[in-house]
């Protein structure tokens, strides 16, 4: 099930772009930023420091991070982190919030090949999300790259469950590997 979302993913990623330019015209993409979804990085890491990649999508996930991120810090002295958000809003809150030791960049879109480009580029050590969507190609391609993968906050809208279970083949083995 996973091989078909991965080929679809490569199949639709030209209609992806469409989609992305049509979201920067409305404001809902940040333009000076916009490489970071398609997973090229606009900062660098330190490669002698472990990474530790927080990964929320909305304003309230990202907020919630906070105190989850002073305790990683205060435990992790030696790590480097890095905080992912998916939408300007939650950009914008946390680029006022977010204390100097983290990093922020906006989540790579789940394509196989701009998850690989992001994964990459950071290399983290450990993947944490605290989000309430799933998102197949992150959590797999980082699986599979060996990276300790946590899901805090766990939970599903009801919409969200609704898809889900009509697929459980599907998000079955990826959620068993958290």
């Amino acid at each position: 099930m996973l091989n078909i979302y991965r080929s679809l993913s490569w199949g639709f990623a030209p209609f992806v772009r469409i989609y992305f330019q049509s979201r920067l015209k409305k404001g809902k993409e940040d333009p000076l930023r916009a490489q970071e979804r398609w997973g090229y990085p606009s900062l660098t890491r330190d490669m002698k420091r472990p990474l530790i990649w927080v990964h929320a999508v909305s304003v309230g996930e990202a907020v919630s991070t906070l105190p989850l991120l002073k305790v990683l810090h205060e435990e992790c002295r030696d790590a480097q982190l890095l905080l992912t958000t998916a939408t300007v809003t939650s950009s914008k809150v946390m680029a006022k919030r977010l204390p100097p030791y983290v990093i922020h960049q906006f989540a790579p879109l789940d394509l196989p090949q701009v998850i690989n480009r992001f994964l990459e580029a950071w290399e983290p050590d450990l993947a944490i999300g605290v989000e309430s969507e799933l998102w197949p190609s992150m959590l797999t391609l980082t699986q599979e790259r060996g990276i300790p993968t946590l899901l805090l906050n766990g939970k599903l809208s009801e919409r969200s469950f609704n898809r889900w279970k009509w697929l459980p083949s599907f998000i079955s083995p990826i959620l068993k590997k958290m």
